[in-house]
């Protein structure tokens, strides 16, 4: 334990050059072993102690409920009311807790914040604690912190590491595969971590999707216009449906989101939820009122609203209206009658005990007698006498459960955002090219091939080019993707020779359509089985298609 904790050492540099090693012998640090280990028990006796001071009232979160400090690695952020007598107790926690572990308040890289509008304050209070006043909006572990809506300067630096990444990479030596790739990769991850705590406004997504479009088809050559043959809707498709795969961030950043909606329903005893629950004033809200992310969440629910439902226990916690707890959402069976609700936010519970008892609570006086909105109240009525079971737990002091329908019983981004992106028909064998054991750059020419999107002389001559159609190999017939790929008597004799010299069974022919409209097998049995289809003949170990590129050589 104790070579463990000795292990890390340090060298003091003097004009470039290193001195000899010095032993650390004191304090949790970074270098050994034990450091996390040790790092966690410290910070962990910290935490519990300004925990104990809440809970006698020496001191003072801003908000009833909230956590006093919140611990990330060596970060550290405390919460307390803008007095000096609690900046005062803060100082006292501070410095007995450098006199038991060694760890150092470093001043000069803590900030003071307040909420309120007084720079008098503000200089009191970080004069007391001997650290700096800041000011909102700040960077707190690489994301802006503001008191209120961002500025388009807060996604400018998010904006600024596409350009620095971009800046490294050789776009020109890399074919459209290759720069598929990085896209894929490097790209479309670089907003991930901003966009699971912010919604992007729109005009930050276009730029997003116009860097990612422009290095995909253009390369580095931004300035240049390039011939761009498929739609940035389609590309952003599922491979199964046709496209490349390229992740819509739009809806991924609305997925990343959900996952916040998703812990607030969830975890009751989670800080966010009682952060939320100590700042609303209503105990049942559809999304958390009253906060700065309010509106961010609200772009997600609609969304992430069809994803889950509620298992009843005491149905003090499920929404009669608005969510799924069994019924549907019943504001969307039953429209008309939502509009003469007396309570849009009544638990079930509630609404099926006065249900029971006085119905003429649950709506307005306005409710007419007769019309649509009676008929739907009939319905809705005899819908509820008809299930029952489904409120035989109301006395259980069980509460109501979560589950996450698109993937139970737990939610996942992942889950989210293919129920919403990828539709339940794939374009048949298209999405079986992505499996063939060939090089990228073949696969996605054979993609771009099966979806008539390579700029031959037909394709260019609808984008208004002036051309005469010919095949320049043969000169017999206009140039289209199905002439180039199966009908060119030049390639038919040339690719036939590479058949030959390689000693491959040739494949039979078949033609563009007939592999697109090909049924897809339900079960494969073997892996070979998805590089083939009933409907097109096979040689002894190839693969057949429209085409001999999209043949599979043999396995041996």
């Amino acid at each position: 334990m104790l070579t463990c904790v000795l292990s890390g050492s340090s060298k003091v540099v003097v004009n470039g050059v290193a001195g000899r090693s010095i032993s650390l012998k004191r304090g949790v640090r970074q270098g050994d072993p034990l450091s996390p280990y040790l790092f966690i028990l410290a910070m962990d006796f910290l935490a519990r102690w300004l925990n104990k001071l809440v809970e006698v009232g020496a001191f003072l979160p801003p908000l009833v409920g909230i956590k006093p400090c919140l611990l990330y690695a060596d970060d550290a952020l405390f919460f307390l009311q803008p007095s000096l007598q609690q900046c005062q107790v803060l100082k006292t926690v501070l410095l007995g807790f450098q006199a038991f572990s060694g760890l150092t308040v470093n001043p000069h890289k803590s900030d003071i914040l307040i909420t309120l509008q007084n720079s008098n304050l503000l200089s009191l209070l970080s004069e007391e604690l001997g650290c700096n006043a800041a000011f909102f909006p700040i960077t707190y572990l690489g994301l802006p912190l503001s008191d209120k809506k961002l500025a388009k300067s807060a996604y400018a630096p998010l904006l600024a590491k596409f350009q620095s990444k971009l800046a490294g990479w050789s776009a020109a030596m890399l074919s459209f595969a290759g720069r598929l790739i990085l896209l894929n990769s490097c790209l479309t991850a670089l907003p991930i971590y901003f966009m699971s705590v912010f919604c992007l406004p729109k005009w930050v997504v276009k730029e997003i999707d116009k860097i990612r479009r422009n290095f995909l088809w253009k390369g580095p050559n931004t300035a240049h216009k390039k011939l761009i043959l498929i739609a940035w809707d389609n590309i952003c498709k599922p491979k199964s449906i046709g496209g490349l795969g390229v992740l819509d961030i739009q809806l991924l950043n609305l997925a990343l989101i959900s996952k916040w909606l998703w812990r607030w329903l969830a975890f009751e005893n989670a800080p966010l939820t009682n952060l939320y629950n100590s700042s609303s004033s209503l105990t049942h809200q559809l999304v958390p009122a009253n906060t700065t992310l309010s509106r961010v969440f609200l772009q997600a629910w609609h969304l992430f609203s069809m994803g889950f439902s509620f298992s009843i226990g005491s149905g003090r916690q499920a929404l009669f209206w608005h969510h799924d707890w069994g019924l549907g959402i019943l504001k969307h069976t039953f429209p008309h009658l939502f509009s003469f609700a007396s309570d849009y936010l009544i638990t079930v519970r509630n609404f099926v005990r006065l249900a029971w008892t006085n119905q003429d609570d649950l709506f307005m006086p306005s409710l007419p007698s007769s019309g649509l909105s009676t008929s739907e109240l009939h319905q809705l009525l005899l819908l509820l006498n008809n299930n029952p079971n489904l409120f035989l737990s109301f006395d259980s002091h069980l509460p109501d459960k979560p589950l996450w329908k698109l993937h139970p019983p737990s939610f996942s981004s992942n889950s989210f955002y293919k129920f919403f992106k990828t539709t339940p028909a794939p374009l048949s064998n298209l999405r079986l090219i992505w499996k063939l054991k060939a090089p990228p750059r073949m696969i996605v020419f054979a993609w771009q091939l099966l979806q008539h999107r390579i700029p031959t002389q037909d394709v260019l001559q609808k984008r208004g080019w002036h051309l005469a159609n010919r095949c320049p190999l043969c000169y017999a017939a206009p140039e289209t993707p199905q002439h180039i790929s199966q009908d060119c008597p030049f390639f038919v004799s040339t690719i036939h020779k590479v058949y030959q010299l390689a000693a491959i069974p040739q494949p039979c022919s078949a033609t563009t359509a007939s592999l697109l409209m090909s049924p897809v097998p339900e079960k494969k049995k073997s892996r070979e089985s998805c590089y083939s289809s009933p409907a097109l003949p096979c040689g002894e170990k190839g693969v057949t298609g429209s085409s001999p590129l999209l043949t599979s050589l043999p396995r041996q």
